[in-house]
């Protein structure tokens, strides 16, 4: 009996330390609180892994982007809007728990895809920013003039993708030490991030065919635009906020 008051004790203690530590903001450069419950938790983490991860909503906009410079370098017609609209049919019919909090509801996923899908097409003339025929629509940027160009800016592309869905990973690690009463400092984790990104800049730049637009200097706003992008989303994924309160 007194092994099992006294687990339940250490129990009780766990407990109040996760509930001190969820649902308070992530803090630093970083939108969002830390998770309130467990339902939060899992909602949140499944939306971001549909919005962030390897293949999914950005990474898939960003692949039909490559693929229309790719058929645009060639005098081809491509549908990139049919594109996207099947990556965001597949983010929308993803399933997610039915215990979301409101803020995480059909209307809430669809504006954090509609924020994902807005960075990607203003971003697109950061990363297509040579050339002279714009790729119109609701698209910046321009065709690639030369193989060389295309190639380079879409290694640059494959870069933002990477570093992108790398952050994804450090704010989820982040959500999950912050739900647990766990210290967490994410900085350590978005550095490492950054620094591969500037070695894969430097092989990048390396190779030659970059335009000026994409130097050193341009490769750098394009993780700048990356992480500020990754920070920003982390408020409305995780949005359920202490008291029950939610984010806008």
């Amino acid at each position: 009996m007194l092994a099992r008051l006294t687990a339940l004790a250490i129990g009780g203690i766990v407990s109040m330390a996760v509930a001190a530590r969820a649902g308070t903001p992530f803090g630093g450069d970083d939108a969002g609180f830390v998770p309130p419950d467990g339902s939060a938790k899992r909602c949140a983490e499944r939306v971001l892994l549909r919005a962030l991860a390897k293949g999914k909503l950005f990474s898939c906009d960003m692949k039909c982007h490559r693929q229309a410079a790719r058929e645009g370098l060639k005098s081809r017609p491509f549908d990139e809007t049919t594109c996207e609209a099947n990556c965001r049919l597949k983010y929308d019919l993803a399933s997610y728990p039915a215990s979301c909090p409101t803020c995480l509801d059909a209307s809430g996923r669809s504006a954090i895809a509609d924020t994902i899908e807005t960075f990607a097409d203003g971003e697109n003339g950061a990363l297509y920013c040579a050339g002279t025929i714009p790729f119109g629509d609701d698209d910046a940027g321009f065709v690639p003039p030369d193989l060389p160009t295309a190639k380079c800016e879409e290694k640059v592309l494959r870069n933002l993708v990477k570093v992108v869905s790398c952050l994804r990973i450090c704010h989820f690690k982040s959500a999950r030490q912050g739900f647990r009463g766990e210290p967490f400092d994410d900085e350590p984790c978005e550095t490492g991030c950054l620094a591969q990104y500037a070695a894969n800049r430097d092989k990048t730049l390396a190779k030659g065919g970059c335009p000026s637009c994409l130097d050193a200097a341009g490769q750098d706003a394009v993780a700048d635009d990356g992480e500020s992008f990754a920070d920003s989303i982390n408020g409305p994924i995780f949005c359920a906020s202490p008291g029950g309160a939610f984010l806008d």
